[in-house]
């Protein structure tokens, strides 16, 4: 019941043991709805234990509809403790339906 999620990355990481990075991360779980979903970034760095930062991301959300969502901004934020992606920077909304936001 509730989220379910996974994270893959290519395999390559990078960073110190205090800001520990994975390149190409990609995130995917379906949501309290059903809804499947797909995070994914240039790049993750681990700022804190609840924070990780993401460069270039890119997010997709699938309906029961057969529509979709695409979400692309510059960089986010992810915080576990409230589940919760923040987008920061030429957020753009795309939906199956052609509408841009």
């Amino acid at each position: 019941e509730g989220t379910r999620i996974a994270l893959s990355g290519d395999g390559t990481a990078t960073g110190t043991s205090s800001a520990p990075a994975m390149f190409n991360p990609r995130y995917q779980g379906v949501d309290g709805n059903e809804r499947q979903y797909t995070v994914t970034a240039l790049k993750a760095t681990q700022q804190t234990k609840d924070v990780v930062v993401l460069d270039a991301v890119n997010a997709e959300m699938f309906f029961a509809d057969q529509s979709w969502l695409t979400v692309t901004a510059q960089s986010g934020e992810f915080i576990d403790s409230a589940q919760r992606l923040q987008l920061n920077g030429n957020v753009t909304l795309t939906h199956a339906n052609g509408n841009v936001i």
